[in-house]
């Protein structure tokens, strides 16, 4: 089973299942989490200090613990521990500042996934919810993340590199020049890598062999913000859910 590639320093922030946080796990929080630096900046110039009570710096990292689920919570989708709608904007803007190279697309892929309610419906929402946690082995290169933006709805930043494994119109992997391929190409093959791969791994669970997925995929616009793209690639989603005929 393939596991998706993480970032680095973009990571969802780790908490122990202890009762506190040490010194350095709350550094590292802060560290990939800046917005959070104001909350946690007090609490190490404190621990920092060599003549600290030890009964005072108990409480102190209880409080980071608490202010570290809080922060989890805000980003991080419980269920399958993919970045939720607030996380996919930090981490969108991330992958397009830092990692996304000048001049190479990016695309994202808004998915639905269909009969999705038939399998709630018909063998309960534990299954429903076993569909939705496998939707975190979908392959993703380098660079690449998944998010969970609503209840069966996912997105997905795809990074198509200039000169190496592409996406080709029949949803295989092969090596090719972008430039040789259309926009309407290279999205089709995107779609359609997106789509085997779902049909796949709901194909491996009893019960939810006829579940698949309607997607819509947009190029990224740098000038656009995360919500405006979303909501682009969410209405072609929509409409190729009507033309396919698809139920929820």
């Amino acid at each position: 089973m393939i596991e998706q590639e993480s970032l680095p320093n973009i990571s969802p922030p780790i908490v122990p299942e202890r009762e506190f946080l040490t010194t350095e796990e709350i550094l590292g929080i802060t560290l990939e989490y800046p917005e959070s630096y104001d909350v946690f900046d007090s609490a190490l110039e404190v621990l920092a200090r060599p003549d600290i009570d030890p009964e005072i710096k108990e409480v102190i990292v209880g409080l980071g613990k608490v202010a570290a689920d809080a922060l989890r919570r805000t980003y991080i989708d419980d269920m399958t521990g993919l970045p939720n709608r607030t996380g996919f904007g930090l981490k969108f803007n991330q992958v397009i500042g830092e990692v996304l190279e000048p001049g190479d697309p990016a695309y994202l892929a808004y998915m639905d996934l269909d009969r999705f309610k038939e399998v709630n419906d018909t063998h309960g929402h534990d299954k429903g919810d076993e569909v939705l946690k496998a939707m975190v082995n979908i392959h993703l290169r380098e660079g690449e993340f998944l998010a969970r933006v609503g209840g069966d709805e996912f997105v997905a930043v795809v990074l198509p590199k200039h000169n190496s494994i592409q996406d080709s119109a029949d949803g295989t992997n092969e090596w090719v020049h972008r430039e040789r391929h259309s926009e309407d190409d290279i999205i089709d093959g995107i779609i359609t890598r997106l789509r085997n791969e779902i049909e796949a791994i709901a194909g491996e669970i009893e019960g939810c062999e006829g579940v698949s997925v309607s997607i819509g995929c947009v190029k990224i616009e740098t000038y656009l913000s995360p919500e405006d793209i979303l909501r682009s690639a969410d209405a072609r989603m929509r409409r190729e859910k009507e033309d396919r005929g698809a139920s929820r």
